[in-house]
C-alpha cells in the first residue's frame, strides 16, 4: 500500500489525494506526512509484522496511519468507532497490537475514558497489565494535551532520528489490514487481508468506476469496513483520484459535499441512498456532478442511485470481508438494463 502511494507521489506530487473536514492533502504532501509518522513509529519500536490499532472515524489521519504502519512493516488494525468499553477491551486483547492511534472522543462515545480505565499504567509509561503486547496509546486529535500521549509529541521525538530503513517495508505477499466482522452472532472474527490484495482488488474495484485523476470520491461509509479500507481507498488512490471523507453519514452533509467538491462518485448504501433522495435540501441539480459509484442492494436500490440519485453508471457489487470488500462489480459502462 505504501509502495502505491509513493508511486502516484511521483507521478502527480500537486494533484489532491484527501480531502476531509479539515481540509485537504495532495498526494506529495500526504506521501511525505505518512514517511514521517513511519519513522516515528520505527523510533518508538514498531517492528516488522507486528499489529498496530486505529480507532479512528473518516479522516485524513486514518489513511495517513494506515499507510505509515505499511511503511514501517507492520499491520493496521482498524476498530469499529462504534465499540463500547467491552468491546474495546475484547478487541485489543484478541489483535495483540503493540500501539493504539485514536481519537479522543466520537459523538458519545469517550474513548479516552474507557483507554484510562483499561490500560492506566500507559500514562506513566510503564507496560499494561491487561495489555502485555500493548506498548504505546496515541491520540491523533490536534492540540491534546491529556494523560496520553498526543501524535505531535509522538512525532517529534523521531524528529532527529535516522531515515527510515527500506529494508523495513511490509512485503506484497504480507497482511497488510485485520479488518473484525460485525460479530452479529458471536464475537467478532479477525480476517487478515494482504497487502496485495488490497492493491490489485482496489484498482479493478477503480477500473469497473472508469475512475481517472479528475474524479473525486465520496465516501461516507466507515473505514474500518472492507467497503471503506480494502476498497474505496486503494480504487480511489491507484487511480490518482481524490478520496473525499465524510465523517459520519448525514443526507445534507453528503449533498454538500458531493455539490462543494464535485463528487464523481459515491459508495452508497440502499440506506443511504434513500435519505438522500428524502432530505429537504436535495436536487438533482446540486449533485449533477455525480457519475458513478458502488451500492448494493435490489434492482430497485441500483435504479434509484442511478436514475433518482443521477450516478447513472453506477456499480452494483456483491462482496464480503474476506473478498476483500467486493469480488464481484459491474462495470459502469454496461447499460443500466
Amino acid at each position: 500500500m505504501f509502495d502505491l502511494l509513493g508511486e502516484r507521489s511521483g507521478i502527480a506530487p500537486d494533484a489532491v489525494a484527501v480531502i476531509d473536514h479539515a481540509g485537504f492533502r495532495t498526494y506529495g504532501t500526504l506521501y511525505a506526512e505518512v514517511l514521517q509518522l513511519a519513522l516515528a513509529m520505527h523510533h518508538h519500536g514498531v517492528r516488522h509484522g507486528e499489529r498496530v490499532g486505529l480507532l479512528c472515524s473518516n479522516r485524513t489521519e486514518w489513511v495517513v496511519v494506515c499507510h505509515a504502519a505499511s511503511a514501517a512493516g507492520a499491520i493496521t488494525v482498524p476498530f469499529s468507532t462504534w465499540s463500547t468499553r467491552d468491546e474495546l477491551d475484547f478487541l485489543i486483547r484478541d489483535s495483540g497490537i503493540v500501539a493504539l492511534f485514536t481519537l479522543e472522543r466520537s459523538g458519545d462515545l469517550a474513548y479516552e475514558a474507557d483507554l484510562l480505565s483499561l490500560a492506566p499504567e500507559l500514562t506513566q509509561g510503564a507496560a499494561s497489565s491487561r495489555y502485555p503486547a500493548l506498548r504505546s496509546i496515541v491520540v491523533l486529535d490536534a492540540g491534546y494535551s491529556g494523560p496520553f500521549q498526543s501524535l505531535a509529541g509522538y512525532m517529534k521525538d523521531a524528529a532527529q532520528g535516522e531515515p527510515l530503513p527500506a529494508a523495513v517495508r511490509a512485503l506484497p505477499e504480507e497482511d497488510g489490514l485485520v479488518l473484525y466482522t460485525s460479530g452479529s452472532s458471536a464475537t467478532p472474527k479477525a480476517v487478515r487481508l494482504k497487502q496485495i490484495g488490497i492493491v490489485r482488488n482496489g484498482f479493478n474495484i477503480g477500473e469497473r468506476q472508469g475512475l481517472g485523476p479528475k474524479d473525486r470520491v465520496l465516501l461516507s461509509p466507515p473505514r474500518f469496513w472492507s467497503y471503506g479500507s480494502a476498497n474505496a481507498m486503494s480504487a480511489t488512490l491507484s487511480h490518482g483520484a481524490a478520496l473525499v471523507l465524510q465523517e459520519r453519514f448525514n443526507p445534507s452533509e453528503a449533498i454538500r459535499l458531493i455539490e462543494q467538491h464535485g463528487c464523481t462518485s459515491l459508495y452508497t448504501l440502499p440506506g443511504m441512498t434513500n435519505a438522500i433522495l428524502r432530505d429537504p435540501g436535495f436536487s438533482r441539480e446540486r449533485v449533477r456532478s455525480l457519475r458513478t459509484g458502488l451500492t448494493i442492494g435490489s434492482a430497485q436500490d441500483v435504479m434509484k442511485a442511478a436514475n433518482d440519485l443521477g450516478a447513472a453508471e453506477i456499480c452494483n457489487i456483491y462482496g464480503s470481508t474476506e473478498t476483500y470488500g467486493n469480488c464481484c462489480v459491474t462495470p459502469h459502462d454496461w447499460p443500466l438494463e
